[in-house]
């Protein structure tokens, strides 16, 4: 194949990943589009135009899983690698003393696991990838805890760390790192909750998927380490930078309408 840029994506068979994909491959980009169902995997490739990508089923938690789909892509790209999107990502919702053991588990797999093996996994292309770039779905929930979701958002905490971490330790590999911490964002993910969330409901989720792709479009080309997404985000995360913590804590519960 020409020498087109690449971009390799985890849950892009739909949501944020898709619109991703899609942004990406009207760009010119030749996109890997991975995910762990492939009937969802085969919409999304036509979606975007067969020529425009290739398609690995592939789970994030697993290491050599991750490996295999990161290999399978750089066969194609002649070991080219130009961006990583850590993307996929799953909840659950509910007081914590009530939620599902099992669940919580595959919530830090998913979320947390998955961009330490996307990113060991992905280390050697992007490394000899000139100006290469990981980018990391984490979430506004990361600014401080949100009692609904606490596992959910104690991983993405955990996903902006890395991104700090990583962005210390790859400049020296010319290997760039961002983070994306969108609120509410209109996908699957959060409208399955609307009936049974206290802490949001339809009317506060304002952006959609489409929105996201373009930030990451955008932070692909720029050096901002964190791109907060969301008016309401942004001011909140600015309140919490100058209040002590005992008034940023009565702000989240006004803010979550959580009693």
């Amino acid at each position: 194949m020409s020498q087109r840029k690449t971009i390799f994506i985890s849950g892009a068979a739909r949501g944020i990943g898709l619109a991703t994909a899609k942004f990406f491959a009207e760009k010119g980009w030749f996109i890997g589009l991975m995910d762990i169902n492939l009937d969802n995997l085969k919409n999304a490739l036509e979606f975007i135009g067969n020529e425009n990508g290739m398609t690995i089923v592939g789970d994030v938690s697993d290491y050599n899983s991750y490996e295999q789909a990161i290999k399978s892509f750089t066969d194609q790209t002649n070991g080219q690698l130009n961006v990583l999107v850590n993307n996929a990502g799953i909840t659950g919702l509910g007081k914590f003393e009530n939620t599902d053991p099992q669940r919580n588990k595959r919530v830090v797999e998913v979320n947390l696991l998955g961009p330490i093996n996307g990113v060991r996994a992905a280390f050697p292309y992007l490394k000899d990838t000139p100006k290469a770039k990981i980018i990391n779905m984490a979430s506004a929930s990361a600014i401080f805890g949100n009692p609904e979701i606490t596992v959910y958002a104690g991983t993405k905490a955990g996903v902006k760390n890395l991104t700090e971490g990583w962005s210390l330790a790859f400049e020296k590999h010319d290997i760039g790192v961002s983070s994306i911490m969108p609120i509410y964002v209109n996908t699957k993910m959060v409208s399955d909750y609307f009936d049974k969330a206290k802490t949001y409901s339809k009317k506060d989720v304002k952006l959609e998927p489409e929105h996201i792709a373009e930030i990451i479009f955008k932070a692909v080309h720029s050096n901002r380490l964190h791109w907060i997404v969301g008016a309401d985000a942004k001011a909140y995360a600015f309140l919490s930078r100058l209040l002590p913590t005992r008034m940023v804590r009565r702000l989240a519960y006004w803010a979550m309408n959580y009693k």
